[in-house]
């Protein structure tokens, strides 16, 4: 019976994707989404630094299976506010018909 590992099934990430990840992280994200990241890292037992400007990481040591659930969040909170932004403005629609 052949099984086939997690890490064989999550896409390898080039150094390009890594930069748009960390571009993703650094402007798309805000604090509360930037704890979740850290949670997802910790639970990982990922190596992190912190000093005066923040909590540090590599992204060159991060397994491919982490960074897929980095990324995932990352779409999920970029879905989640842009349908944020639809029913806010919903609402303001409704509130002027009114």
């Amino acid at each position: 019976m052949n099984t086939i590992s997690n890490e064989e099934t999550t896409p390898q990430y080039t150094y390009i994707e890594k930069l748009k990840l960390k571009d993703d992280i650094e402007k798309k994200l805000e604090n509360k989404e930037l704890t979740e990241i850290l949670k997802i890292l910790v639970e990982n037992n990922i190596k992190l630094s912190q000093n005066y400007t923040g909590v540090l990481f590599d992204l060159k040591y991060i397994p491919n299976h982490v960074l897929d659930k980095i990324k995932n969040y990352i779409t999920f909170c970029s879905v989640n506010r842009k349908h944020q932004l639809e029913n806010d403005n919903l609402k303001m629609e409704y509130k002027k018909e009114l």
